[in-house]
């Protein structure tokens, strides 16, 4: 990345962004964004099954796939019955936690493996010096991923229920883009594992904060007014949250090209002549 930046940096706007896409192409961030997008999609099936039987026990069931058919599109009265039978077996459920369990725990390693590699090509950083240092990184990305989808998810869902209060539509988009920014932040000042300051580190976690943002509404809307989505049931909801989460993968990346090209050009107007 380092040549590229030799070759191609420059100061203004409009070199900033050719220079990001050139390293973007250079390093092969779309395969890196489906690396990320698989690995947060294994990890989610887990979780969301941990997330059905945490409801099934205030008997939430019903609800819970009711909000989800109302954000997403997707009908699902067909899986209310069969869902609420495998949780209420008590064998069952025990089954269920530790497997979803186990496939949490690796699929959220992965995750954080892919997400580190990003920072880590990115800026040719070192190999972690302790264990300390690496668990808290993992706790960091954890946190952060986690916390982002849970704010994307309460946007869609104030965006598909508040329909008649606008000024509080117009109002949560700006309200999310500065909350995941500040849930972004401590992975582009951390994750580079070289000195970087906080100001070198907000214009990536603002750039993917926006693309969460955006694209969280679009897709939202996309499946509230689609017939696709609600003709392919299962299979277009999957489809469209696996879009979903390639363009938030993409986001990562650019997001860490742009602090490293804008430290860069930063450090040359620094530099004396």
């Amino acid at each position: 990345m380092k040549a590229v930046l030799e070759r191609l940096q420059g100061t203004d706007s409009v070199e900033t962004a050719r220079t990001v896409a050139a390293v973007a192409r250079e390093n092969r961030v779309s395969v890196l964004a489906a690396g990320l997008a698989y690995h947060a999609f294994n990890s989610l099936i887990p979780a969301a099954i941990l997330a059905v039987l945490l409801v099934s026990v205030f008997d939430g069931v019903p609800a819970l796939l009711d909000l989800f058919s109302t954000a997403t599109g997707v009908r699902t009265d067909q899986f209310v019955e069969p869902v609420r039978r495998a949780t209420s077996e008590s064998a069952g459920q025990l089954r269920a936690v530790v497997i979803a369990g186990v496939v949490l725990v690796w699929s959220s390693g992965r995750l954080f493996e892919a997400v580190q590699r990003t920072f880590t090509e990115m800026y040719d950083s070192e190999p972690y010096a302790s264990l300390v240092e690496k668990l808290r990184d993992i706790v960091v990305a954890a946190a952060s991923i986690l916390v982002g989808t849970l704010l994307v998810t309460a946007l869609g869902t104030w965006l598909v229920y508040a329909t008649d209060e606008w000024f509080l539509r117009l109002l949560a988009p700006p309200l999310l883009l500065v909350a995941l920014t500040l849930v972004f932040l401590p992975m582009y000042y951390l994750f580079p594992r070289k000195p970087v300051s906080l100001r070198e580190a907000v214009p990536g976690a603002a750039f993917a904060a926006a693309v969460w943002v955006v694209s969280a509404i679009s897709f939202s809307l996309y499946a509230s007014t689609a017939e696709s989505v609600e003709l392919y049931g299962v299979a277009g909801g999957v489809l469209l949250l696996l879009s979903w989460m390639y363009v938030v993968g993409l986001a990562f990346p650019l997001g860490t090209i742009l602090n490293a090209v804008a430290a860069e050009a930063d450090h040359d107007l620094e530099a004396p002549d």
